[in-house]
Formats: structure tokens, C-alpha cells, sequence
């Protein structure tokens, strides 16, 4: 397997940026992990809020839990006011992923292509 399939599979599987530090673009590879992280944190903590408010909910009507109530209310939670940010978390994350993944197939590709030319000067 060349190095531009491993990098792309490196950003495309396990995290943005992985298939960047796979090829020593240190830099690079920061950027897409931290930005991909601060999005994925935004998007978690505010499922958690979400929940938080769920299970509160259920917690304040004891023991009489409706399984219709109980889906109504999460249903109104999800279409709640603040889906703006995470809505714009999930782009963030998305595009940066998939930067990540062309990215890291282009600077792969780039340097296999210079190593081969460095190889036929050689012969």
C-alpha cells in the first residue's frame, strides 16, 4: 500500500489529521486535529446539556414516566432553539474532515511523486 492510501486512510478513518502526521506534516496535522476537536467538543457538550435536561425532566415527574411523553419532549429538545451552533459544529467538522482527507491524498501523492523522480535521476 502507498503512502497516499495510508494517509487517506489514516484521515479518513481514525481522526482528521492522522493521515497528515503520518507524513511528518506536523503542522498541518495539528491544525486539522484541533479544529476537528473543538467542533466534535461542541457538538458533545451540547448533546450532553440536551440530555441533562431530558433526564431532569424525567426525574421531576417520579415514578408516573410516560414513554409518549417521555418521546414528545425529546423530540422537542432536539428541534430546541440551539441547534444553530451545533448545526455549524457539525459542518465545521464535516468540511474539515473531508479537507483532511484530499489534503492528505494530495501531499502523499506529491511525495511519492518526488521520490520516484529522485529514483529514475539515480539510474
Amino acid at each position: 500500500m502507498n503512502k497516499p492510501v495510508k494517509a487517506v486512510l489514516l484521515s479518513a478513518l481514525i481522526f482528521p489529521g492522522a493521515g497528515h502526521y503520518f507524513l511528518r506534516c506536523y503542522v498541518s496535522a495539528g491544525v486539522f486535529c484541533l479544529v476537528s476537536a473543538a467542533a466534535l467538543y461542541v457538538l458533545i457538550s451540547g448533546l450532553m446539556d440536551r440530555a441533562l435536561v431530558i433526564v431532569n425532566e424525567i426525574q421531576q415527574h417520579g415514578a408516573q414516566v410516560d414513554v409518549g411523553a417521555i418521546s414528545v419532549f425529546v423530540t422537542q429538545q432536539l428541534n430546541g432553539s440551539d441547534g444553530g451552533s451545533a448545526s455549524t459544529a457539525t459542518m465545521v467538522l464535516v468540511i474539515f474532515w473531508l479537507t483532511s482527507i484530499a489534503d492528505a491524498y494530495r501531499i502523499g501523492s506529491n511525495l511519492e511523486r518526488s521520490a520516484n523522480s529522485l529514483v529514475k535521476r539515480k539510474i
